[in-house]
C-alpha cells in the first residue's frame, strides 16, 4: 500500500482567536524506481523517482505465491502459466487479478485491467493497467512468463 502521512493543520481564526478549522493533508511517499530485477533505476547520477503502488504491483508479480512466510497468499502462482493449454491466457489473467485483489479491495488501486496475449514461442505476454488514486496516474506493468 502507498505510504500516506497525515498531518494535522490548524488554521488560525481571524484576529488570532482560536482555530477556525482543522484538516488533514495526505502526502505521497516517493520511492526509488526499480527494474524487474529489483535494481534501482538511475538517470545520470540521480536515482529515478518511483511511485510506491507500481513498486508494490511489481513485487506481487515477481513473487511466487507461497514463498512469503508473512502472507502465503501473496504473489502469483507461476504453475498456472507453466501448464500450457487452450485456456492458459485466461487462467493467467485470473491469477494476476487474484494476486492484486487485496490492493483493489483496500482502494489503493482502481480500474485494474489485465490483458494477456496468447502463448507464442513458449512465452505468455501480459500487461497490467491500473489507476493510482493517490498519485492520480494511470500506470502499467508489462510482463513475460515462460510456459
Amino acid at each position: 500500500m502507498p505510504t500516506l502521512y497525515e498531518f494535522p493543520l490548524a488554521i488560525p481564526a481571524a484576529g488570532g482567536n482560536g482555530v477556525l478549522a482543522q484538516t488533514f493533508a495526505r502526502q505521497y511517499a516517493w520511492t526509488p524506481a526499480r527494474d524487474s530485477t529489483g535494481d534501482m533505476l538511475v538517470s545520470g547520477s540521480a536515482i529515478q523517482r518511483g511511485y510506491p503502488l507500481i513498486e508494490i504491483v511489481r513485487n506481487v508479480l515477481t513473487t511466487q505465491k507461497g514463498s512469503f512466510a508473512g502472507d502465503p497468499d501473496f504473489g502469483v502462482d507461476y504453475a498456472v502459466a507453466a501448464k500450457a493449454g487452450v485456456q492458459t491466457a485466461k487462467k493467467w489473467e485470473a491469477e494476476v487479478q487474484r494476486a492484486l485483489r487485496f490492493l483493489v479491495n483496500s482502494g489503493d488501486l482502481t480500474g485494474l485491467e489485465v490483458e494477456v496475449d496468447p502463448v507464442t514461442n513458449g512465452r505468455l505476454l501480459f500487461e497490467v493497467r491500473f489507476y493510482d488514486p493517490v498519485s492520480g496516474l494511470v500506470d502499467s506493468v508489462r510482463g513475460l512468463v515462460a510456459v
